[in-house]
């Protein structure tokens, strides 16, 4: 089953990928010499484009194999510098997606019917991204260890949303995913530098879910947004 799970993956992501990094590898000089050219930057503007792409250009062959694989996302920057967006800038949220692939059947079946479970995944996966950032300061948000806690907490809303939305077991269902979803607040807050719009974003989430399943739920959380704003 996972063979044929990440050959559909694959086959989804991967042709338009590497046809569009084949043409930022064939335009990466006339990209440079554009950003070079324009009139509005400053001195030290130029000069940190000019180091960004000698930094490049001196480890090519290590951005080229990273992104060959889709792992480019994953590498810190204090091992390889610009790693995540070196050679095609957008393509870092394909590296941190091809990463949750080749994981989620894993932890899907390790979790699937075991709440205690997921708890205990969550507690590891934080434990492992407070280590991660402790020994690569460089590790960023395209690595799936440090952006974990958003996928963790799109799983559990499509694990409890069917149950709450038929009203079985609502408030129970309710508190794991309350539950769980403070666990992804906690990577998310570990993994992000700026802390208040990762708190906003989820705020979003918040009346965006429990909007949906309890009509009350959304008027409270509009009002909340609006006095935060």
């Amino acid at each position: 089953v996972y063979p044929q799970y990440i050959r559909s993956r694959a086959a989804r992501i991967l042709p338009i990928y590497f046809f569009a990094l084949g043409l930022a590898l064939l335009l990466s000089q006339f990209r440079l010499d554009v950003l070079l050219s324009q009139p509005w930057r400053s001195v030290s503007e130029l000069a940190a484009i000019s180091q960004r792409a000698a930094d490049i250009r001196a480890d090519y062959s290590a951005h080229v194999m990273a992104h060959a694989l889709m792992i480019h996302g994953l590498i810190p920057e204090s091992i390889l510098a610009h790693a995540s967006q070196a050679l095609l800038a957008p393509a870092w949220s394909l590296s941190l997606e091809w990463q949750f692939y080749l994981i989620a059947p894993a932890i899907y079946a390790a979790v699937i019917g075991r709440w205690w479970g997921a708890i205990a995944v969550a507690i590891v996966l934080a434990v492992l991204q407070a280590l991660g950032i402790h020994l690569f300061p460089g590790l960023t948000n395209a690595a799936i260890i440090n952006s974990w806690g958003y996928f963790f907490i799109g799983w559990s809303c499509s694990c409890f949303l069917p149950a709450i939305s038929r009203g079985e077991g609502f408030g129970k269902s309710v508190v794991w995913l309350l539950l769980l979803s403070c666990l992804g607040l906690v990577s998310t807050l570990l993994g992000d530098s700026d802390a208040r719009a990762a708190v906003f974003s989820l705020l979003i989430w918040m009346l965006a879910f429990f909007g949906s399943c309890w009509p009350p739920v959304s008027v409270t959380a509009a009002r909340i947004v609006q006095i935060i704003i």
